[in-house]
């Protein structure tokens, strides 16, 4: 399909090569008046979750050994 005139085609010089770079978008401001340094504070990984439940996991070391307190019968 071509198009009806001239002014309507595509610009294969924008489309397939950088010829007219006057015609691409500005990258913007490529450098940076601060330090790209992270402060000095702590985690907070456990106030990302405001419902948290608490844990149900239990450890052997946790609890004593229930057969050794009771008597021999």
């Amino acid at each position: 399909m071509r198009p009806a005139s001239q002014k309507d085609a595509p610009d294969p010089a924008s489309s397939y090569e950088r010829a007219k770079p006057h015609k691409e978008a500005g990258q913007g401001r490529l450098d940076n008046n601060a330090e790209a340094t992270p402060t000095d504070s702590p985690d907070r990984a456990e106030d990302a979750v405001k419902q948290k439940q608490p844990l149900r996991q239990i450890n052997a070391e946790d609890f004593g050994d229930d057969r050794s307190a009771r008597p021999l019968s």
